[in-house]
C-alpha cells in the first residue's frame, strides 16, 4: 500500500476522479405547529487542474448561497421576521 501525502490527495486524478457530495438542510417553524423542511444536495465532479479542497469550498458556497436565498423566500411567504 502506497503512502499518500496530503498534497497527493488534493490533486485531480483522471483515472480516479473525485466527486464532491454535499448537502445542507434547514427547518423553519411556520408558527402553525407545522415545520417546513428544506434541503439541497449536490454532487459535483472535481475538474482537471482544480484542487479538491478548492472544489469543496466552491460547492459549500454554492449550496449555502442557494439555501439562504430559499430561506429568505420562505420567510417572506410566511411573514417571518
Amino acid at each position: 500500500m502506497a503512502n499518500l501525502e496530503e498534497s497527493d490527495t488534493d490533486k485531480f486524478d483522471r483515472d480516479n476522479p473525485v466527486v464532491i457530495k454535499m448537502g445542507m438542510e434547514f427547518t423553519r417553524q411556520t408558527g402553525q405547529f407545522e415545520p417546513l423542511d428544506f434541503s439541497i444536495h449536490l454532487e459535483v465532479p472535481v475538474k482537471p487542474g482544480e484542487k479538491v479542497s478548492e472544489a469543496i469550498d466552491k460547492v459549500y458556497t454554492m449550496i449555502e448561497n442557494k439555501l439562504v436565498e430559499k430561506q429568505k423566500r420562505i420567510d417572506k411567504a410566511f411573514d417571518v421576521v
